[in-house]
């Protein structure tokens, strides 16, 4: 409305304003997105849009053009779908998640262990964090010691043939001396490889026995 004042006027104007309806924008550029659930649990992150949105979402206005989105939920398969927004029009879905299964978590801890927590996710993630980290840092130590192992032994036959080459007796004391303290070393190393293996594979049973009974799927 134009409304004229004059000095010293008073007077009282009503401005009613009519509310736009859902599905319209003032923007001609905007459209809308409606996605519908049946499970509260779902959340939805939108392509270019900070926050994540709670599940069922009426009418959010989004400038025309495509989006990806992501649905994910605790216990729930993540879905992904792509959207066309047209102006001034509402493009409404349904994304419906389906429950994580507890036997597909076992099979990715049977693939790599922790990989059951991590697909389980929420707090199992810490665990399986845990159980990968064991996994990795164990079998590195395990591949050094195979071959700290290799190269002593190899030291220990050395020592032997000088053994049974020595004719002397103080030849024969030496070398006796050497081939006694390259086996306990050699023994040592055997030892470090039977802690290790036992770690790494401890790491892999526990995390398939952990995605069975404690995924809570």
């Amino acid at each position: 409305k134009q409304v004229s004042i004059k000095p010293n006027d008073f007077g009282t104007l009503d401005i009613n304003l009519k509310k736009i309806p859902a599905g319209v924008s003032s923007n001609p550029d905007m459209g809308f997105l409606t996605v519908n659930t049946t499970d509260g649990r779902v959340r939805l992150k939108i392509q270019g849009i900070r926050e994540v949105q709670r599940m069922p979402l009426e009418y959010f206005e989004l400038i025309y053009g495509t989006y990806n989105l992501k649905a994910f939920g605790i216990g729930l398969e993540t879905e992904k779908k792509r959207v066309e927004i047209e102006r001034q029009k509402t493009t409404t879905i349904e994304m419906n998640l389906k429950k994580k299964q507890r036997a597909k978590a076992v099979r990715y801890s049977l693939m790599f262990p922790g990989g059951g927590q991590m697909y389980t996710g929420s707090k199992s993630r810490i665990r399986g964090l845990i159980y990968a980290g064991t996994f990795i840092g164990t079998g590195a130590l395990l591949s050094k010691g195979i071959s700290t192992y290799s190269d002593e032994n190899k030291l220990l036959d050395q020592y032997q043939a000088n053994y049974n080459a020595a004719t002397s007796a103080a030849e024969i004391d030496a070398t006796w001396a050497l081939y006694e303290q390259q086996s306990a070393t050699v023994n040592d190393a055997q030892t470090n490889l039977m802690i290790l293996s036992t770690t790494l594979v401890s790491a892999w049973l526990t995390s398939i026995i952990d995605s069975y009974f404690f995924s809570g799927l």
